[in-house]
């Protein structure tokens, strides 16, 4: 569960920024000629888990 945690700290647009990160180096690695699926994988996943969650749509933090 520390995977989670360390994710859910991060501010909301860091977790958007390296979701569309990932998803945008598996599709220039698919320009390239090589097909590398688990980039897409992990960033679409990644991607779902990245909204802010009900505490930081009310402006709270966790500390």
């Amino acid at each position: 569960m520390a995977l989670f945690e360390w994710w859910y700290e991060m501010p909301w647009w860091v977790r958007y920024g390296l979701a569309l990160a990932l998803i945008l180096l598996s599709t220039f690695i698919l320009l390239a000629g090589r097909l590398w699926i688990w980039g897409w994988v992990v960033g679409f996943i990644m991607l779902a888990l990245a909204g802010r969650s009900q505490g930081e749509k009310k402006g709270y933090r966790r500390s």
